[in-house]
């Protein structure tokens, strides 16, 4: 979870799972020496870095300043760039570890291996994680990319994953396995590694995961823009969009103009979406998304399902939505989903797109 990034424990285990990465000790000495000082957790603190690899900001100087004076040894021969990339590192390797423990024969896995089961060829998932948990569940170790960039979707799982006719998989974050280079050698700019332990950012590449700060919107606009072109199409031609713990952070208004923007102009006759954020739907979180989604729809015209069945006339051949907030947690909804509670009593399944 975002408080427990970047934890002293979170390094030891990171240097057991992969011992061959280049030391990153001065980001946690200096992510943990001013905590609370300078920054609340792990997101500010990666913002922060970002920023300081340029020399115009203000954040430049003042990293180079905390990096002279860090208790860790070697810190003040770390430029900002080089700190910024081990941050990144970092952040990777953490969410890798995890991936690398995940038993998908343990009792907790059981609603997602069974999600995963059922996926077919008219669903889509949209995912922020950076980690390979999803391509664990689609039971492939290595996937493949090619000419990520220039519009092509990443179609991560082997031909047996994911149901015969795959689903697609939009990470749209990148992934902690995924690696760019600013000056590709020899005119590769993007490349998959075999894990996270084979980076060694001497060889120009560092992991292709939009964190925190200004580059995330430049991978994602630049990097990433073919596999969000192909996600905002998918929720342009969904019937049912469902949002799993997903809530759009407030900090992040490069997707929730996006991804809003692509649910306003969904073509489909009556949309219905599902949020599912836990029990309390009264909760802030749940209660800012549901009054996004529903702002969303109302302001291209929909009416909502509800009214149109008390009132029919009201609706006057408007198309409609409906947005149910879910009170579960994501592995009950997983546990107990079948087809009369995605789309309502039907007898067909039309696309879905999950995030």
């Amino acid at each position: 979870m975002l408080d427990g990034l970047l934890s002293r424990s979170a390094l030891e285990d990171t240097e057991e799972a992969f011992p061959g990465l280049p030391k990153r000790g001065v980001v946690y000495e200096l992510f943990q020496q001013l905590r609370r000082q300078r920054w609340d957790h792990a997101e500010q603190f990666l913002d922060f870095a970002d920023l300081a690899v340029d020399p115009r900001s203000p954040n430049h100087k003042i990293l180079k300043r905390l990096l002279s004076s860090c208790k860790y040894d070697g810190a003040d021969t770390v430029t900002p760039e080089r700190f910024r990339d081990l941050a990144t590192l970092s952040i990777a390797a953490e969410v890798s570890t995890y991936t690398a423990r995940v038993d998908l024969r343990a009792e907790a896995w059981a609603p997602y291996v069974r999600w995963a089961a059922g996926r077919r060829g008219n669903d889509s998932v949209l995912t922020f994680n950076y980690d390979t948990v999803i391509e664990r569940l689609g039971q492939s170790k290595n996937p493949k990319v090619t000419n990520l960039g220039d519009g092509t979707v990443f179609r991560p799982f082997g031909d047996n994953a994911f149901g015969e006719d795959k689903c697609i998989i939009h990470k749209l974050h990148g992934s902690a396995d995924w690696a760019w280079a600013e000056q590709p050698a020899r005119h590769q700019q993007f490349k998959v590694f075999p894990t996270v332990g084979s980076f060694t950012l001497d060889d120009a590449y560092r992991p292709l995961i939009a964190m925190p700060g200004a580059t995330k919107k430049r991978l994602c606009s630049e990097h990433l823009d073919g596999i969000w072109g192909a996600a905002m199409r998918r929720l342009r031609e969904a019937e049912v969009i469902v949002f799993l713990g997903y809530r759009f952070p407030p900090s992040d208004s490069f997707s929730r103009t996006a991804l809003l923007g692509a649910i306003q102009q969904n073509q489909s006759q009556y949309l219905r979406i599902h949020t599912v954020l836990g029990p309390n739907v009264a909760h802030e979180t749940s209660a800012r998304l549901g009054a996004l989604l529903r702002a969303t729809l109302e302001g291209a015209g929909r009416a909502h399902y509800g009214v149109v069945t008390h009132r029919p006339s009201a609706a006057q051949g408007s198309r409609l939505y409906d947005v149910l907030q879910q009170p579960l947690y994501v592995e009950d909804f997983l546990s107990v989903l079948n087809l009369d509670m995605l789309f309502g009593k039907r007898s067909e399944a039309g696309p879905t797109a999950w995030g």
